[in-house]
């Protein structure tokens, strides 16, 4: 059983569905720009969660780099 990307909106606290979250968080504030506001309104969490989540967020993302460089 997968996760779908309505999953997100949940407030589930499934570990895969918090750390898609903290991964989407970390992307969008870091990486894109976007205000905790913005990213909580559209994930349908509160703001200081998100910066919560940012450091999960950056772990993961470090993860998935290194996995990616490693196959090139």
């Amino acid at each position: 059983m997968g996760m779908q990307g309505e999953d997100l909106l949940t407030g589930r606290r499934k570990r895969e569905v918090s750390s898609a979250r903290a991964l989407v968080s970390y992307l969008a504030v870091q990486e894109m720009g976007y205000r905790f506001t913005e990213v909580g309104q559209a994930l349908n969490i509160h703001p200081v969660n998100i910066a919560r989540s940012l450091e999960k967020g950056e772990k993961l993302f470090d993860k998935f780099r290194e996995k990616w460089d490693g196959r090139n």
